[in-house]
């Protein structure tokens, strides 16, 4: 909930101007600021734009005053994100605690529709890695067996889930007999975007934007990651579910592997040209 004090407000009028799509917040008589309206979606502009601090919510920290600038220049992050690569290789090294916390945080400062925050976070840590990576490895088997036995549609197109069926057998047996793990790559962690569908339907966009930022913020800690859609998919098991423990109202929209990167690329991959269209 917001709250507006009436000693710190000076009446400048910045949140007012600022509610300009929603009309929440006037002047009253004093020149004081307060909320009037239950349009608010509770971007909290309101609180970022007040010099004086007078805006604040209920059980959140402000944070401190200050004006961010960039420290790098608009080619230099452009070279930042032409250079990163997915790892599939990774150093036996543990990842800082540390450093999870603040990928996380990362994905937690990302913006969401409508303010409504319904993006939340798991961390597979090293030690639970091995188990999961066994289950998740012999659900994906389960499933390719299915779709080859019962000719069933995986949701996808028959080229496709041909192609992926193979793989997850592939993966199966080059694990299971050759220790060769395929899927997660040997990482130490894994890190898993959820969003809450109670409280948004469709909260897929928003973990996917989480995502994005999470894998810039790793890079910028020195470490490597990969996005796993096939754990997305064995994660609709129950088997897998029940082994993360997670509540039933959250669903897994990104799933990414993370550590430091046993490999070093000497170039930007080339891209195609896409289309920009000037209209």
């Amino acid at each position: 909930m917001l709250n507006f004090s009436q000693e710190k407000c000076n009446g400048c009028g910045l949140c007012v101007r600022d509610c300009v799509m929603f009309h929440s917040i006037k002047l009253d008589e004093t020149k004081k600021a307060s909320k009037v309206s239950s349009n608010c979606n509770n971007c909290y502009h309101c609180v970022a734009i007040c010099p004086q601090g007078a805006v604040t919510v209920d059980a959140i920290e402000l944070s401190e005053k200050r004006k961010y600038k960039p420290v790098f220049t608009s080619e230099e992050y452009l070279d930042f994100l032409k250079y990163r690569r997915s790892i599939r290789q990774y150093k036996i090294q543990d990842v800082e605690r540390s450093k999870i916390q603040r990928i996380i945080e990362a994905g937690r400062h990302t913006p969401t529709g409508g303010n409504r925050q319904p993006v939340h976070f798991a961390v597979v840590t090293k030690d639970r890695m091995k188990t999961l990576k066994e289950l998740t490895l012999k659900t994906l088997k389960s499933f390719a067996d299915d779709y080859n036995s019962a000719d069933c549609t995986l949701n996808l197109d028959p080229k496709t889930a041909k192609r992926y069926t193979s793989m997850w057998q592939s993966f199966y047996k080059n694990y299971f007999e050759n220790g060769l793990d395929e899927l997660f790559f040997d990482a130490p962690c894994l890190v898993l975007v959820l969003g809450d569908t109670e409280s948004v339907a469709d909260p897929r966009t928003d973990c996917i934007l989480a995502a994005c930022n999470i894998g810039n913020m790793a890079s910028t800690e020195g470490l490597g990651f990969c996005y796993n859609g096939f754990f997305v998919r064995a994660f609709q098991s129950e088997e897998v579910r029940s082994f993360l423990g997670l509540d039933q109202k959250y669903n897994l929209y990104v799933a990414m592997t993370i550590g430091y990167a046993n490999v070093e690329y000497c170039r930007a991959v080339p891209r195609t040209n896409n289309e920009i269209f000037w209209i």
